[in-house]
């Protein structure tokens, strides 16, 4: 049968969250977050996608050892997915003139900037240095997973 709605908020039992890659009945994010409405060819999504299904992002070490309420853990949250949104933005390219796509890493430094903004925000808050690590973390966590590869930086010579 179908549940949880009409037009997008309804599914039957073979629906899977995009983001989440659960059964839509399981999916916390169904109804309250707007899950119901995420598909590949949106770049937001396929961020949050990104973010979700990597446990590195999803669950930060960083943020359990700094033992970060929800708030905060929710902007280190949103400045990771904003960084990993900035990356396929890039890659994706934007359509100019003539039909001809441009990269411009424009999107990953503007990301980065807002990221720096809300740091510095931070710092004279009395929980500004928690805020201040999480909210790093989060951009960083984005570069690190759209830029590091495993042994490009090992010198082969020694192995």
């Amino acid at each position: 049968g179908v549940e949880g709605g009409h037009g997008n908020e309804a599914f039957c039992d073979n629906c899977f969250c995009f983001v989440c890659d659960t059964r839509a009945s399981e999916c916390q994010g169904w109804l309250h977050v707007g899950h119901c409405h995420a598909n590949e060819s949106d770049p937001f999504w396929k961020a949050l996608r990104q973010f979700t299904r990597t446990d590195m992002l999803s669950n930060s070490p960083l943020l359990q050892a700094l033992g970060c309420d929800e708030q905060v853990q929710t902007e280190a949250h949103t400045s990771c997915v904003n960084g990993l949104l900035a990356f396929h933005c890039y890659r994706s390219g934007d359509l100019g003139q003539g039909g001809v796509y441009t990269h411009s890493f424009q999107h990953v430094t503007d990301a980065a900037s807002a990221s720096m903004k809300a740091i510095i925000g931070h710092l004279s808050d009395p929980r500004g240095p928690r805020t201040t690590l999480a909210v790093l973390d989060g951009i960083t966590s984005a570069v690190v997973v759209n830029t590091w590869r495993p042994g490009a930086s090992q010198d082969p010579k020694k192995h």
